[in-house]
């Protein structure tokens, strides 16, 4: 197939921020470690996400905006499948029936908007956004009305969604600016907003810093026009993914990334409080985040804001056990027991007198096998010393577990339930203290108090040096069957 070709650099840049359009404006309107997968802990849709004008399934498929609608496109008209059977006469009248009766109501629903207008531009842009973008349509010379589809390459692909992004910055700034003063085409100048702030999230995502910048300039113009809007509470929505995104690319390498997110999330629970679910769903991710590259502090900060304010959310119960196990660090541990692989039953108590390595693991998991080398080594080091390790694994199939184990020659007690309901991240200890990821390590002084949690398998040797256990205390634990 021929390849042609050209991405016009035509737009103009917009000198003129979002924050100018709208002034004067006051009408209102209504890795290291693996994540566990085999069940989504919190899949729970926004209860109360605000009407817009668009349906969208987010990045981490857990958000839904509740949609209004795009100025009508023109529907295809479906045709019946081929089938062998041809259909029967009475089916054939009422087909006919239907398409006679979808006749009558087309010519207002497939008006076309006027050239120039608001619905016309945002027409534009839904298609735009709709299109393949490996693929354009091209007139045929000399063929008026008739057009050829022209295959991209991928570096062509990429330079067109660029372009594509950036006419749909264009043109959401002009349909805001001709709706902005005319309540009645709200709905239209939310249209605008939308495809606004999704092209310049995305045209940050590829690098264009200053997208970022007029990203947030444009949610505290849209948030003081105002704060109770849909426009207001989207825009602010965009520049919360836009952190997220980033900081889960960015992962332990920018750390930060991951602060910032948890920042945007805080800043959007205190400036829509209404916005329960969304919000309640945001706090809960940039949490997992930040604990997961080291940021224990905002990670608590994010989980006991879900806690005092929104304990009727679902997210509830996920921040519950995390908070648990946040705050397990310098405490005695008591609630931990549990059947183990054998059959048998163990608890904390029986390992009274011994410090204990708990080890949350998953035969699937390559950090967890890269790490079997350090712990086996402490094994050796201070097991004469009385030190124990005890599993709990997260698999859900039992001949999985039984395979690395005898493969690996674990000699440790692993906590595994024989009812399968009670597996993976469904297993009391995972659930009770929300751990979702794998590996996890505790480490339990002889006095049965957390010394560290999440422990770094690289301090374990030092923090073994330092607590020596007396041998007069030491005294197998019994296991109970």
């Amino acid at each position: 197939m021929r390849i042609v070709y050209s991405v016009q650099h035509t737009w103009s840049a917009l000198t003129l921020s979002l924050a100018f359009v709208l002034t004067g404006c006051g009408q209102t309107s209504t890795p290291q470690n693996q994540f566990v997968t085999d069940e989504e802990v919190t899949n729970s849709k926004a209860a109360d996400a605000p009407t817009g004008p668009l349906s969208m399934n987010e990045f981490d498929s857990r958000v839904t905006t509740a949609a209004g609608e795009l100025p009508s496109l023109s529907p295809a008209k479906t045709k019946p499948a081929d089938s062998e059977a041809p259909l029967s006469e009475e089916a054939q009248e009422d087909l006919a029936d239907a398409e006679d009766s979808d006749a009558a109501e087309s010519p207002e629903e497939v008006a076309e908007p006027k050239e120039g207008t608001p619905e016309f531009k945002l027409r534009q842009m839904a298609l735009l956004n709709a299109a393949p973008v490996d693929l354009i349509r091209q007139p045929i010379k000399d063929k008026p009305g008739e057009f050829e589809e022209i295959e991209l390459t991928p570096e062509q692909a990429d330079a067109e969604q660029l372009r594509r992004w950036h006419m749909m910055v264009k043109l959401g700034a002009q349909v805001i600016s001709e709706t902005k003063d005319h309540p009645e085409q709200e709905q239209l100048f939310n249209n605008g907003v939308y495809y606004l702030m999704e092209a310049r999230k995305e045209l940050a995502l590829e690098g264009e810093a200053d997208q970022a910048q007029l990203l947030s300039d444009d949610a505290d113009a849209l948030y003081r026009r105002d704060k109770t809007s849909f426009a207001a509470i989207e825009s602010a929505l965009r520049l919360v993914q836009l952190t997220q995104i980033q900081a889960e690319e960015a992962g332990r390498q920018e750390p930060q990334r991951a602060a910032t997110f948890a920042k945007q999330s805080r800043l959007f629970a205190e400036k829509f409080p209404q916005e329960t679910n969304r919000t309640a769903m945001y706090l809960l991710a940039a949490g997992r985040l930040c604990e997961q590259v080291g940021l224990v502090e905002d990670a608590t900060t994010c989980f006991t804001t879900i806690e005092e304010k929104y304990p009727d959310t679902p997210f509830r119960e996920s921040t519950e056990g995390v908070l648990r196990r946040l705050r397990l660090q310098g405490e005695k541990l008591t609630e931990f027991a549990g059947s183990t692989v054998e059959g048998g039953y163990i608890s904390i108590d029986q390992f009274a007198g011994h410090p204990v390595l708990i080890v949350f693991w998953a035969s699937n998991s390559q950090t967890f096998l890269n790490d079997l080398p350090l712990i086996q080594s402490a094994e050796n080091k201070y097991g004469k010393s009385g030190l124990m390790v005890v599993g709990v694994n997260l698999d859900r199939e039992q001949l999985a577990v039984d395979r690395f184990v005898e493969q690996h020659s674990l000699a440790w007690h692993n906590i595994f339930f024989s009812d399968v309901q009670s597996r993976g991240v469904r297993n009391p200890i995972a659930r009770h203290y929300g751990v979702t990821l794998v590996p996890t390590y505790w480490l339990v002084n002889a006095s049965g108090v957390v010394t560290a949690a999440p422990l770094d398998l690289k301090q374990l040797d030092a923090l073994l040096s330092k607590t020596p256990v007396k041998a007069a205390s030491l005294k197998k634990p019994a296991t109970v069957k």
